[in-house]
């Protein structure tokens, strides 16, 4: 358990790491299993990160939602952008 800012995805590795998304960060974060929280990745290109997987590579994956870029959330404009 751990005190955490708002979160979206989550996804725990072999080695009992859990990682979150940080929304308000546009990043991505680490709880280890001895209660530290780490900073994994970080970008302006995070836009409301959110679901996880990994890859038989072991490589780390999420989706970019960019939900608050709806049209819904800016009164009916789209601003959301393609990767």
């Amino acid at each position: 358990m751990a005190d955490t800012e708002p979160t979206d995805g989550l996804e725990f590795d072999t080695q009992g790491n859990l990682y979150l998304t940080s929304l308000e960060a546009n990043a991505i974060k680490v709880l280890r299993p001895d209660g530290r929280i780490e900073l994994v990745a970080r970008s302006t290109d995070f836009q409301w990160p959110d679901t996880f997987a990994i890859g038989p590579d072991g490589h780390l994956v999420f989706s970019n939602a960019q939900f608050h870029l709806m049209p819904d959330f800016n009164r009916g404009e789209d601003k959301r952008t393609p990767p």
